[in-house]
């Protein structure tokens, strides 16, 4: 064993002048700066350094740096053992480290702990390295303090596994949790379950109250997530408002309903959110580990169970069919073919106009969004209005039918005489009306195109702006402030009253067709269209009939006064071109009618036949 030597401190070597030429002469000069050189490497040196004496295992000394991250004074230091300061568990490799030691070998521990005077345990990177030290066998051990190190490393992988904001494991976390629980059940048996969720009113409340009280919602809910679970269960952010948990060893579904039902509950039963009282709903998705082999089938199975849950109306559970994966791809598809096709013009808009009786003036035209698939043809908007509301496309396409609209009305209204003050129509979707750029997109739309705002009708129905009154009053309140006005679509098939009415900016009323489609042979839906004529009449709103399909039904409508119609049998929605081509036509109406000349006059559909070839009916049979 080869040891590095060094003469003890204390001793007080001869400090005169040495004239021999003897080198052991000279010897004791040379051990007198040896021991300088080291004293000062030692005791100056920033890096915390002690020598620990290798029989007795205690300490010989220590310098100023150790002594000020111990936070021991050197007396208090020097009576210590060198097991006070590892940490519980790690002195049992004190015996293997002396014997290194003693047989010369250089030790480096990386992941090594140590408590300062006060118990803080600090993080520290050791290297010893054996020396003689005042003629006994020792080592001198070199620290690293790397608690920052080591702290932020471990953040950061925490941060990797987990939401940053709920500190709930994330997806990825989740992921892998759910491989070892299969890897378990494959060996041991059992059966597993996941939860896919999805918050109902999300963005409503975050809209509403901001983003930071939707966050603190989120922690909530995480809270609340976490508290109706198994210590074994984990529970999951994926971001957004979506969580997932991770049932293991169930007994059967009646205990998964019961989970699903708690969790509903406890999110249902309500928290103070900025002095707000929220309630939460949860569209819930359930899997088992008997429904698929991987871990991406199951989540995917329970993504898809959680959107045959909001089919059903949200605030419920459903468990997965094979037919809901169908239903998933099915749906993914139609999203990427309908960002492709806003992104690339594949949609369209098209026109209806709405008249005014008597007299069957055109006084505005509706925008009604189409969308030509290039390979399943024409989709209704009822097969892709939902989707678009559910994934949050509707503001982009909404936001281009504002515009396309507004552009369209403004040119007809300056190139054919007569239509200066037509109105253009727009349908708007909830999630449109809870988005607070929404009234930014109007203001620039109208400012844009140069279309006067109170030639702007915006229609709202009646379930939009139930869903939060005091919300939707507020925005409502903003649009009318522009000079806008705000119609009622479908009204009468809501759960307004009066009172309610009142606090909407509301200037038209618009009637559901449904009540419209059966005037011809039922008195009662005569009586209720009545009443909404003369509640109009008393309140100063217009009303307008939509749906009207009949000859019939229009007679009924045209006796009930004064009021404005909309529907197939004076035209049905037509592209920019065709639409065009029917006001021109209704403009020579006007002018025959006012000259007091009798000529027969084409309508929009026969216009179209001769254009086309195609018999009027049947175009008039399409929407």
């Amino acid at each position: 064993m080869e040891l590095m030597t060094i003469a003890p401190w204390h001793a007080r070597p001869h400090r005169g002048k040495v004239t021999s030429t003897d080198p052991a002469a000279i010897a004791p000069m040379s051990l007198v700066e040896s021991e300088r050189t080291f004293r000062s490497l030692f005791d100056d040196n920033p890096q915390p350094m002690f020598v620990l004496d290798l029989q007795s295992f205690r300490y010989l000394s220590v310098n100023a740096a150790a002594l000020s991250l111990y936070g021991y004074t050197r007396e208090e230091f020097l009576a210590l053992e060198q097991s006070d300061l590892r940490v519980l568990g790690q002195a049992a490799q004190l015996h293997e480290d002396r014997l290194a030691l003693a047989h010369g070998t250089k030790l480096h521990f990386r992941d090594t702990q140590h408590r300062t005077r006060t118990g803080e345990v600090i993080d520290v990177e050791i290297n010893i390295k054996p020396l003689a030290f005042a003629g006994r066998p020792a080592a001198i051990v070199v620290v690293s303090d790397v608690t920052g190190r080591v702290r932020l490393q471990a953040e950061l992988e925490y941060q990797a596994l987990h939401d940053v904001l709920t500190r709930l494991p994330n997806r990825a976390l989740f992921t892998d949790r759910l491989d070892h629980a299969l890897a378990r059940r494959r060996r041991d048996g059992g059966l597993l379950a996941v939860l896919f969720l999805d918050l109902d009113n999300f963005k409503t409340i975050n809209d509403g109250l901001g983003h930071s009280a939707g966050d603190e919602l989120l922690r909530n809910v995480a809270q609340r997530l976490s508290g109706e679970l198994r210590a074994r269960d984990t529970a999951a952010r994926f971001g957004g408002d979506e969580f997932a948990v991770l049932l293991e060893n169930i007994k059967d579904a009646a205990q998964v309903a019961q989970v699903c039902d708690r969790i509903a509950s406890a999110l249902r039963a309500g928290c103070h959110i900025r002095g707000t009282l929220v309630s939460v709903q949860v569209s819930i998705g359930v899997t088992y580990s008997g429904d698929a082999s991987t871990s991406a089938e199951l989540l995917r199975n329970a993504d898809g169970a959680m959107y045959g849950a909001k089919a059903h109306g949200k605030a419920c559970f459903r468990t997965y069919e094979p037919a809901m994966h169908e239903r998933v791809a099915q749906r993914l598809t139609m999203e990427s073919d309908l960002r492709r096709a806003l992104d690339e013009g594949g949609l369209r808009v098209h026109y209806q106009p709405v008249l005014a009786l008597p007299g069957m003036r055109v006084v505005g035209i509706e925008a009604l969004v189409r969308w030509q698939h290039p390979a399943r043809g024409t989709i209704p908007p009822a097969d892709f209005i939902p989707m678009a509301e559910a994934n949050g496309l509707i503001l982009p396409l909404g936001r281009w039918v504002l515009e396309q609209a507004c552009g369209q009305v403004r040119t007809w209204q300056r190139e054919i005489d007569g239509l200066a003050d037509i109105n253009a129509a727009i349908n708007i979707s909830p999630r449109q009306l809870e988005d607070p750029a929404f009234v930014d997109d109007v203001r620039r739309a109208l400012a844009t195109s140069g279309l006067r705002p109170e030639k702007l009708v915006l229609e709202i129905t009646e379930s939009t702006m139930m869903r939060d009154v005091a919300a939707a009053a507020t925005r409502l309140g903003e649009l009318s402030a522009l000079g806008i006005r705000l119609a009622i679509d479908d009204f009468g098939t809501g759960q307004s009253s009066l009172g309610q009415l009142r606090r909407f900016p509301v200037h038209i009323l618009k009637v559901d067709r449904s009540f419209v489609e059966t005037i011809g042979h039922d008195q009662v839906a005569r009586d209720l269209l009545s009443g909404v004529v003369k509640l109009g009449e008393s309140l100063g709103l217009d009303v307008v009939a939509a749906g009207v399909e009949t000859r019939e039904q229009a007679l009924v409508v045209q006796s009930m006064g004064k009021l404005y119609v909309q529907g197939h049998l004076y035209s049905r929605p037509l592209d920019a071109e065709a639409m065009t081509a029917y006001l021109m036509t209704r403009r020579r109406v006007q002018l025959s009618q006012t000259e007091g000349v009798e000529r027969p006059v084409a309508s929009c559909d026969e216009h179209l036949s001769r254009r086309d070839g195609r018999r009027a009916e049947d175009q008039r049979a399409v929407l």
